[in-house]
């Protein structure tokens, strides 16, 4: 069986994203794993993502398909 990522898997529609109203909801925070920290910010911070990033950790990121298990 061949896997395809399903195009509609995105940081906006993912349970772990939580969307920045500042950022129009344009931009949010990864809360999929543990808060880690960056160059930049001395405290520990979860991932800034864009709505339309991508992982493989989605809940729906294998596309489904009628028929299959």
């Amino acid at each position: 069986m061949t896997k395809k990522r399903n195009e509609d898997a995105s940081c906006e529609t993912c349970i772990y994203w939580e969307a920045d109203p500042g950022k129009n909801n344009y931009e949010g925070k990864c809360r999929r794993q543990t808060p880690t920290t960056e160059p930049e910010c001395p405290a520990a911070v979860w991932p800034t993502t864009s709505h339309y990033n991508w992982c493989g950790e989605h809940p729906d990121f294998i596309e489904k398909r009628a028929g299959a298990l």
